[in-house]
């Protein structure tokens, strides 16, 4: 979103800057072999890290993406979450996801038209310096 990625680099620079006391985290838990290790999805998407995530405003996408998770979490597998938090958290993430997808739609549409606007502009500064 915007001009920032999401990148785990963020999560790296997290653990680098901060104490394992403020977020839990380990490099292996962010370069994972496993690629179905919850208990690692649940330290990334701890309201500690989320909470160090929003300090910075260059990791917002970060922070989005990791709040994401953590409302499919909250939303389909915490047991403890009642049924109007669960429904709560399962269409936050259809919305904030749906809005993710219309910006990156309307960001290739943008994309696309400057690229045919610089081809045409290409194509007719060198006609002009044919004729």
């Amino acid at each position: 979103m915007g001009d920032y990625p999401v990148s785990v680099k963020d999560l790296q620079t997290l653990i680098d800057k901060y104490s394992k006391l403020d977020h839990n985290l380990v490099l292996s838990d962010i370069y994972v072999k496993d690629r179905q290790n919850y208990a690692s999805c649940l330290k990334i998407s701890s309201t500690n890290v989320l909470d160090i995530l929003d300090q910075n405003k260059t990791t917002f996408v970060t922070h989005c993406y990791v709040t994401i998770l953590r409302f499919v979490t909250l939303a389909y597998i915490d047991k403890t979450t009642d049924i109007l938090k669960r429904l709560f958290f399962a269409w936050s993430n259809v919305f904030i996801c749906r809005l993710w997808f219309t910006w990156i739609r309307h960001k290739l549409i943008i994309d696309t038209e400057k690229k045919a606007n610089t081809a045409k502009y290409r194509l007719t500064k060198k006609l002009s310096t044919i004729l």
